[in-house]
């Protein structure tokens, strides 16, 4: 099935998005309207949910080649 493989790069592009949001996209609104709307996406929640992602990533081969044994 497609989510089999789909699930990779969506989250890429989701995390990608989040990142690019926090880092790029509200401080030049912010900067360019004047206002200072509130970064609801905290940094350390966005290491901590792309540390997770990596680790399911490129951790499930070698998880399994360990517990496979």
């Amino acid at each position: 099935g497609t989510w089999t493989w789909a699930w990779r790069p969506a989250w890429m592009w989701f995390l990608m998005l989040l990142w690019a949001w926090r880092w790029i996209v509200l401080p030049v609104v912010d900067a360019a309207f004047g206002s200072m709307i509130a970064a609801a996406i905290d940094v350390a929640m966005l290491m901590s949910l792309t540390g997770a992602y990596l680790a399911l990533y490129m951790g499930g081969h070698t998880a399994k080649r360990i517990f496979s044994k």
